[in-house]
């Protein structure tokens, strides 16, 4: 009996512990997610960090092979979080008008957005909380489909990737759009009511 809730309880804490997104020591940016490690590209090429009054984005140009991504993080200030989920975050931050999703699993999402007429970006999210949000983008189908196929169960699928996109080279500049007058006039913050209450 011991050993079946040991086993039991083991596999509902992987199922349960979310992914993570994020550049490790040695400037790999790595998606770590459920018992496996996929290592989404290496080489930094640069850092930006750019901070507004409730809210801080750290982002990173990252060589993958021939082409770059860019990483983005985002952490809100302690009293304040996020007010909706990743596809709207993702539509907002790179005015995109339409999303098809690919994958969702956990805190990850896939998605094709639409950034402008007929352009589209491969991006993965991966949401932790309502404070940190985190995303890549830059990905040929091809790549995007490989990241994607590690990641899914057995008994799992993703829709097909139906767009061509825009993939990025080491001369191009970054896609998210991040201004104070944007952040002023349709914030997507609001405060966090838990944290100025003290609860």
């Amino acid at each position: 009996m011991r050993l079946f809730i040991f086993i039991f309880l083991a596999i509902f804490f992987v199922a349960c512990t979310p992914s993570s997104l994020l550049v490790s020591p040695t400037n790999t940016l790595d998606l770590k997610h459920k018992n496996s490690t996929v290592k989404i590209a290496s080489n930094v090429l640069e850092k930006q960090e750019q901070s507004y009054e409730n809210i801080k984005i750290n982002r990173y140009k990252i060589k993958r092979a021939q082409r770059v991504l860019f990483y983005e993080h985002i952490q809100t200030d302690i009293n304040w979080e996020f007010i909706y989920g990743p596809i709207y975050n993702l539509k907002y931050i790179f005015n995109g008008t339409k999303a098809n999703i690919i994958y969702q699993s956990s805190n990850l999402t896939f998605v094709q957005l639409k950034i402008s007429k007929d352009r589209y970006i491969n991006i993965l999210a991966e949401s932790s909380g309502f404070k940190d949000f985190s995303y890549v983008y830059g990905f040929s189908n091809e790549e995007f489909r490989l990241v994607i196929d590690q990641v899914l169960n057995d008994n799992e699928y993703a829709e097909k990737l139906m767009y061509n996109v825009t993939v990025l080279d080491e001369r191009m500049p970054p896609l998210s759009q991040w201004s104070v007058i944007k952040l002023l006039l349709n914030p997507f913050l609001k405060p966090d009511v838990r944290s100025v209450s003290g609860f």
